[in-house]
């Protein structure tokens, strides 16, 4: 049976070794960052053609800690060239 531990706390740190050590052998351990928020992704969702934001890879794949260096890097480089921010309406239809 799969289990997914979230390391937020000692005792989830302690509850993943134990399950490492009752894992059979060939079993699979994966560790990665958290994913991103759903604010994270509602950012950037479209660029200016109306097509996906173009980032020359999946950003899908991106954690979250490089989903945020993302944004900041746009928002860094808009902030340089003058544009005015502004947060979508969440009660807009497209």
């Amino acid at each position: 049976m799969p289990h997914t531990v979230i390391l937020r706390s000692q005792a989830q740190r302690q509850l993943a070794h134990e399950y490492i050590d009752k894992a059979p052998a060939n079993a699979v351990v994966t560790i990665k960052e958290e994913a991103r928020n759903l604010d994270q992704n509602a950012r950037f969702e479209m660029g200016l053609d109306g097509q996906p934001f173009p980032v020359g890879f999946s950003s899908s794949r991106l954690s979250k800690r490089e989903f945020a260096d993302l944004i900041t890097i746009v928002q860094e480089y808009g902030d340089r060239h003058g544009v005015a921010w502004s947060e979508p309406n969440p009660y807009e239809t497209a």
